[in-house]
């Protein structure tokens, strides 16, 4: 096998003196090239019997790799998953039958070693992500298993995700290295979450504890199918936390209408208490709602989208599950008072969004709805529970609420009714 290996210092000037005629001459196998100083698009090389895979700079005129191989590799990855390293083009990585070909451009330390201590970091990082293995540090691993995990899950899930691991994870494994993370390590942090109290001598709750413990268990057992890490640490030291809660709360009719009283003088809020009530929506599907999606001859709400806000900006996104698109139907009462608020909406256009404030304003008015009524308190989310509790006092089957509340299964359904009206 012929393999070569150039360091073009400009990909464009060197195709104009001379660089196909070398290429056809040499006739490599894999042929590698660095320092491209290109961007997509910027030139095309025709190859032919040739598979081509080319890792860009953001920065024009700057850095970057290609291969190109007679082979097709098994896969091909760019760069280090490393997000501050991974913006100069430098690494590309073929995974073929029995080895593995990887073409770097490594930092240059600069004049006087201005840019040393970075070339450095960034050799470390190069030699621990290359050995694919797990002698890395946790950071680093973390963004690998981030970079990984982005394209799988939606947007609000994967921030969720991080802002868990970024504010109680990572701040204690950060340094240490994967693979020697023991059992010792995870109690000794759990111990800290379990022992934690804020200033008023509260610590977090059962079922925080257990989110947060899953989130490093999850990163672990990723490491395993992986990245053959050989055991689970989090596994050994055992669960903290609970993954039930208390049990679900709810109101009953008598209790809603107590509330609503207090929010009849906000016209847009109190239709929005209404739906969730008697629609059992969730809240990012209910802020979500436009015009279009309300057929009010039919009366009926047509379900196929949700509301996020994320670090400050207005998100639409794809529902939680694929079978939270659904319709939902309202009662009679329930058509009349949408039609008369509908009557009052002027100039709204058929795909704007009816409700525009937020899920912190409905918690607001929430808690202090709760106060002047003097009902029990309930989160927001426990409308959706009292919408529930309410079908099954009606009889209704439990495959059909899981369809109405756009459950994946009927199991999920009966976690999630309340305990004493669980069926």
């Amino acid at each position: 096998m012929k393999l070569i290996s150039w360091n073009v210092n400009g990909i464009r000037a060197c195709a104009g003196k001379g660089f196909m005629d070398f290429f056809q001459e040499t006739d490599a196998d894999i042929f590698c090239i660095q320092e491209t100083k290109m961007q997509e698009g910027q030139l095309s090389l025709e190859l032919e019997g040739y598979y081509q895979y080319w890792n860009y700079a953001v920065k024009k005129g700057y850095s970057g790799t290609a291969v190109f191989t007679k082979k097709e590799p098994l896969s091909v990855t760019y760069g280090l998953g490393i997000e501050e390293h991974d913006k100069e083009g430098r690494v590309i990585t073929a995974e073929m039958d029995d080895f593995y070909l990887v073409t770097v451009y490594t930092p240059n330390s600069q004049s006087e070693l201005r840019r040393l201590e970075y070339r450095m970091e960034w050799e470390r990082d190069f030699l621990q992500q290359q050995s694919q293995g797990v002698d890395i540090e946790f950071g680093n691993f973390l963004e690998i298993y981030y970079k990984d995990m982005d394209v799988r899950l939606r947007e609000n899930t994967m921030y969720t995700k991080r802002y868990i691991i970024d504010l109680k994870i990572k701040p204690y494994f950060e340094k240490k290295i994967l693979s020697e993370i023991t059992v010792a390590d995870v109690r000794a942090w759990q111990n800290e979450l379990l022992t934690y109290k804020d200033k008023n001598g509260k610590g977090y709750s059962p079922t925080y504890l257990k989110t947060v413990n899953c989130q490093l268990t999850a990163i672990f057992n990723y490491a395993m199918r992986y990245y053959n890490l050989q055991d689970n640490p989090c596994r050994k030291a055992g669960a903290i936390g609970k993954s039930k809660g208390e049990p679900k709360d709810f109101w009953m009719q008598e209790e809603f209408n107590a509330f609503l009283e207090t929010v009849s003088d906000k016209p847009e809020t109190r239709m929005a208490f209404l739906l969730l009530y008697w629609t059992g929506m969730r809240i990012g599907e209910l802020l979500a709602l436009t015009y279009n999606d309300i057929n009010l001859e039919e009366k009926t709400i047509s379900i196929n989208k949700s509301y996020q806000r994320l670090k400050g900006k207005d998100m639409i996104t794809q529902p939680k599950t694929p079978k939270s698109i659904r319709v939902i139907t309202m009662p009679d009462f329930l058509a009349e008072e949408f039609r008369e608020y509908c009557s009052h909406l002027y100039g709204i256009m058929k795909k704007e969004r009816l409700f525009r404030f937020t899920k912190s304003h409905m918690e607001h008015c929430m808690a202090t709805g709760i106060e002047r009524s003097g009902v029990k308190r309930i989160r927001l989310h426990d409308l959706r529970h009292s919408h529930a509790s309410m079908l099954v006092d009606m009889g209704v089957a439990p495959l059909e609420i899981a369809e109405r509340l756009g459950h994946e299964t009927v199991s999920y359904t009966h976690l999630t009714l309340p305990t004493k009206l669980e069926v």
